[in-house]
């Protein structure tokens, strides 16, 4: 739609684009061969921010790289560009196109004289099973060591992980600031049992009184 030059076709026989088809794969359930270079987040039901959050950590994790957030609507080939495994040449503001959304309504923040909110909701199913909450690539990316150790202080650990998920990602949507920060960029603190949440960076918790 002349936003983008499709330039080379990714060739499939490359070990990183294997190792990215293989973790979409794994988090979506499909098969790797059933799964095109063109084949959309989306389409692969990779929609939920925790789905969008797995395949990211995950692929960062094999690869030993960071990508930037991903978004429903880009295509296995265009997260392989984005990892610089990829010969298809796309144009610099390809990433509000292809994830279906404006820089204008990326964010459902509802500003209200002055204040800013933002809401999750996720399925605790969704979350990745493991036995060291500490290890794990996804949890060690998005969790502070203090907030996996006062998850591990309670009887349910992974529903307190699981609401402060939706704390962070809630404020992550509250502002459009908020957008390009790392989970770990969020801190869930905890006052007599009452969540307190800030970001990493001063200037942003002064700004919006974090």
């Amino acid at each position: 739609q002349g936003r983008f030059l499709m330039c080379a076709k990714y060739a499939p026989e490359d070990t990183e684009m294997k190792e990215i088809l293989r973790i979409a794969a794994a988090i979506s359930g499909k098969a790797p061969q059933d799964i095109r270079t063109e084949t959309t987040l989306a389409e692969l039901g990779l929609s939920s921010s925790i789905k969008l959050y797995r395949l990211q950590y995950a692929i960062e994790d094999a690869l030993g790289l960071e990508l930037r957030p991903l978004a429903p609507g880009f295509t296995i080939d265009f997260i392989a560009s984005m990892a610089g495994f990829s010969q298809t040449k796309y144009a610099d503001d390809i990433n509000f196109d292809m994830a279906g959304e404006t820089p204008e309504d990326i964010s459902p923040a509802i500003e209200s004289g002055g204040l800013f909110v933002g809401i999750d909701i996720e399925e605790m199913a969704g979350f990745p099973k493991t036995n060291n909450y500490r290890e794990h690539a996804f949890y060690r990316k998005v969790f502070l060591n203090e907030e996996i150790s006062y998850a591990l202080l309670n009887q349910t650990p992974l529903q307190h992980l699981c609401g402060m998920f939706c704390a962070k990602e809630a404020m992550k949507k509250s502002a459009p600031p908020f957008l390009s920060l790392k989970m770990s960029e969020i801190k869930i603190d905890h006052e007599d049992h009452r969540p307190l949440i800030a970001t990493t960076h001063r200037d942003l918790n002064e700004a919006y009184s974090c």
